[in-house]
Parts: C-alpha cells; sequence; structure tokens
C-alpha cells in the first residue's frame, strides 16, 4: 500500500513538472515527461496528463497525434467545460488538416452543447472559410462580432 501511495506521489511529481515545463514553452521536454506517465503507469491515466500531451503534440506541430488524445478525452470526459475545450481543439485541428466534417460534428456538437461563444464561432467562420464558403463564414464572424465588437480573430 506504501508503495502504490510513493508511485502516486512520483507520478504527480513529474506531471507537476512537464506541465511547468509546458509553461515555460518546452514542449519536447514535457512531452517526454508526460509520455513516461503513460509508459511507466499500468492503470488508467488521469485525463490531465492525455490534456497535457495532446497541447504540446499541437505545439509542436503534429496535428495528427494531438487529434488521438482530444478524442480520447471527448469519448470519456465527464468535465463538460474540459470537454468542450477539447472538441473546440479537435475542431480548429480538423479545419487545419481538411477534415471538414469532423469539425463540423464537433462545431455542431458544441451548439448543441450551448456553446455559442466567440472563440466558437469564429471557429465556425474559419471552417466555413476554409471550405470556400465566404458567405456562412461571414455569417459566423458577425455572430461573433455581435457578442465582442472588438474580436481581432472575428474582425
Amino acid at each position: 500500500m506504501q508503495g502504490n501511495l510513493f508511485w502516486e506521489e512520483m507520478m504527480a511529481d513529474i506531471f507537476t513538472e512537464a506541465v511547468k515545463l509546458y509553461g515555460l514553452r518546452k514542449y519536447d521536454e514535457s512531452l517526454r515527461r508526460l509520455e513516461s506517465i503513460l509508459v511507466s503507469d499500468g492503470q488508467d491515466v488521469d485525463l490531465d496528463v492525455i490534456y497535457y500531451i495532446g497541447l504540446c503534440y499541437v505545439r509542436i506541430s503534429k496535428p495528427d497525434e494531438a487529434m488521438q488524445f482530444f478524442e480520447q478525452i471527448v469519448t470519456v470526459c465527464k468535465d463538460e467545460k474540459r470537454c468542450n475545450q477539447c472538441r473546440l481543439i479537435l475542431a480548429v485541428l480538423y479545419v487545419q488538416t481538411g477534415r471538414f466534417t469532423l469539425a463540423d460534428y464537433e462545431l455542431r456538437k458544441l451548439l448543441q452543447n450551448g456553446c455559442q461563444t466567440v472563440p466558437v464561432l469564429t471557429v465556425l467562420g474559419y471552417a466555413a472559410w476554409a471550405q470556400k464558403r465566404t458567405n456562412e463564414a461571414v455569417d459566423w464572424y458577425a455572430k461573433a462580432l455581435e457578442i465582442e465588437p472588438d474580436n481581432a480573430t472575428a474582425l
């Protein structure tokens, strides 16, 4: 029992160090620490570890790898705020990689969840623009500007 407690504390220390490295923009180092938790922990891994691994992959421009981790979160996450955040990240990654049907699914899911926020509306605009649906893009950006008239992205 004490060995298990020691193990959990050690994993928590590694996670804390990895988050600090992420904050310092040392994404490769952070990723190595976080992945060591995945490899060495035989139990269910904390969703925060998976979340930060996904963020690291975004920061080092590996969207396909990042998507795998965010997809895991949205399928099991109980925290609606975290789930919605991951859906938005996924939507952006899907648009950037030309997976428009998947982006549309995540964005519609966000709207169904009541997330008609400026970030969601601007990503909807971005997705429409990327698909050459200019009028629709303008409409989404206009809705974002109704909420936040000085939003740089929507402008």
